[in-house]
């Protein structure tokens, strides 16, 4: 990974050299791709920033279109729903209009993801079900598995629970062994088992694929990973391990020199601070789920 993003930056460097914009343009969308997967969204946000402007000032549609599809999940990363929401249902409308069934894809799986959680679980369902229509017709099983795990978060959220087993068990059976979508079933899974309160369920779901240390994410998903797991701990009344695993993921630290937003992090530190009796340290990371 280090190695595309020092050969990106040596792209880049040549670009402005030699006053190719556009080329600029791709190098940081690119760049922007790579510091998203690793979870530093706001890194990703500034290079995108600069893509999507040189973008639009060169009336260049397509690589627009990327640049703020990307941008789209880096806004619901961070948790500003609202922002990624009109994002999605931008790119949603235009992917559509050319026929590109991948961004269709792409941007009906943001959109279950947004509508899950920002309480709209109903309307996550029929989103995710498309997309999951999209992957299937180009083959993409990436896609695939991330859209049978939003499916099945979202079933469980609406109640409709043996709905959402039967897809979890689509996507165990179809897409583990899979470097590219063990870490999405997993997480799917992992999340399923907690809403439905079921620990044991949640924790065999994390084993289902090798990953590494879930309290040093270093690519995206790996928090969400770690989080699930502290959430699952809670729910065993393992407050300590909980709190270890949050506390090691450094979701408690405002101050680490990060400003990048996790809010899924945020809520269960909160949960698991209050199930410990510590409620006055509670209100910071609240605070921090709602902005």
């Amino acid at each position: 990974r280090s190695h595309t993003a020092a050969s990106y930056l040596r792209l880049l460097d040549r670009f402005r050299a030699v006053g190719d914009p556009r080329g600029e343009a791709w190098a940081l969308q690119n760049l922007a791709w790579i510091a998203y997967v690793q979870g530093r969204t706001s890194v990703a946000e500034d290079r995108l920033a600069v893509s999507a402007t040189t973008f639009e000032e060169l009336g260049d549609r397509g690589g627009l279109g990327w640049a703020l599809g990307l941008l789209a999940f880096v806004r619901f990363h961070q948790g500003d729903h609202e922002e990624a929401g009109r994002l999605g249902e931008q790119i949603l409308a235009e992917a559509r209009e050319r026929g590109d069934q991948w961004a269709e894809g792409m941007m009906l799986l943001l959109l279950a993801g947004v509508r899950m959680w920002s309480g709209h679980a109903a309307a996550a369902v029929p989103a995710a079900e498309q997309a999951l229509v999209r992957f299937r017709a180009i083959d993409d099983r990436f896609g695939q598995a991330q859209s049978l795990s939003a499916m099945a978060r979202s079933l469980v959220a609406v109640g409709r629970v043996p709905e959402a087993l039967a897809r979890l068990e689509e996507a165990q059976s179809r897409y583990l062994g899979d470097a590219a979508t063990d870490a999405g079933v997993a997480i799917g899974a992992a999340g399923a088992g907690a809403f439905l309160g079921d620990p044991d369920r949640a924790m065999a779901a994390l084993a289902l694929a090798d990953a590494p240390d879930p309290t040093s994410p270093t690519t995206l998903g790996d928090g969400d990973r770690a989080v699930a797991l502290a959430l699952t701990l809670l729910q065993r009344d393992d407050l300590e391990g909980a709190l270890a695993t949050l506390d090691a993921l450094g979701v408690h630290d405002h101050t680490a020199g990060s400003d990048d937003a996790f809010p899924y992090g945020e809520s269960v530190f909160a949960l698991a601070l209050a199930a410990a009796g510590r409620g006055a340290e509670v209100g910071p990371h609240a605070v921090a789920v709602r902005t």
